[in-house]
């Protein structure tokens, strides 16, 4: 008797401290073998490292944010310092401190102040900046992955075409002019590829050149379908023809076969033969074969050749 094969037996594996999963209750994978737990552990890695490095952005992001306010400060202190010893503060103050310690202690404070929204306005024209050029950055890699995409969609006949980089280019300007005043209106948006699309279709219509493109393209899609069905309905008739012709085929074949079986079961005249005249058709062969029970095929040879035999013999009369 054959052995039964054993069934590997599921493993729990726990999973790493932090994985997104624990946050939803899991704290463990099932595993069948070694090779199943490591395709697992693969797409649970993936996840680890998406995390690793959304975290090392953020970190890498505040420690940008730091650097410039650190800087927007030392700039800030220093044209501090030289416009202090150039407008004579320190002097005006240590005049102050000899008539009223609080007023020279006020206005000390006030230039400090200025120093302070100096550097705040040095940190954000910094920051602003650094935010323009990122937003660039994201603005170039989303408009590289939507042209890819929409023209993945397109025919390579339309995309070759010169005005098709015009038409894209003024999706692209009226789609980031409509982003703009949502966000002036308080609305946060994040641009879309279907959200270029709309505009970029409004663009290409705009286009003589490729709606002449367009239309041609639509005709000859129209002669296509037209041939396409032409040839379809062409391909049915001669398949009803062909049934048409076979049914007819079949049926007379039946019909004569009928005819035949008839012939050969028919009885005997009782007046008995006719002088001068073929005689009846016998039921049997002289050899005493029952036609009736022959096959349509060999009931047509036989009769024939019966008939030939009746032929000679009244030719001796």
């Amino acid at each position: 008797m054959p052995q039964r094969r054993r069934l590997p037996q599921p493993r729990r594996s726990p999973l790493p401290e932090g994985h997104s999963l624990r946050e939803q209750g899991h704290e463990y994978i099932v595993a069948l073998d070694d090779a199943h737990e490591r395709q697992i552990r693969a797409l649970l890695n993936s996840d680890t490292r998406r995390r690793d490095v959304e975290a090392a952005q953020q970190r890498a992001q505040a420690a940008e944010t730091e650097a410039l306010r650190l800087k927007a400060a030392l700039e800030a202190r220093d044209a501090w310092q030289d416009s202090a010893i150039s407008e004579g503060v320190l002097q005006t103050y240590e005049a102050l401190l000899e008539t009223d310690k609080d007023v020279a202690e006020a206005y000390l404070a006030g230039k400090k102040q200025q120093m302070q929204t100096d550097a705040d306005a040095r940190y954000q024209q910094a920051s602003d900046a650094v935010e323009g050029e990122r937003v660039g950055q994201a603005a170039v890699q989303f408009l590289s992955s939507a042209y890819t995409e929409l023209t993945s969609r397109l025919p390579v006949e339309l995309v070759t075409l010169p005005a098709f980089a015009a038409a894209f280019d003024e999706a692209r300007r009226r789609y980031g002019d409509s982003l703009d005043r949502r966000e002036q209106m308080g609305q946060t948006v994040e641009p879309t590829v279907e959200g270029l699309s709309l505009y970029l279709q409004g663009a290409l219509v705009e286009s003589p050149e490729i709606v002449r493109f367009l239309s041609a393209r639509q005709q000859q899609d129209t002669a296509q379908r037209q041939r396409e069905a032409e040839a379809n309905a062409e391909a049915e008739r001669l398949r009803i023809q062909r049934d048409a012709e076979e049914k007819v085929r079949t049926e007379r074949a039946a019909a004569e076969a009928e005819q035949l079986r008839a012939a050969a079961t028919r009885q005997p005249n009782p007046l008995g033969a006719i002088p001068g005249g073929r005689a009846d058709v016998a039921s049997t062969t002289p050899g005493g074969v029952d036609l009736s029970r022959l096959p349509a095929h060999q009931l047509r040879s036989t009769l024939k050749q019966q008939a030939r035999d009746e032929a000679r013999q009244l030719a001796r009369v």
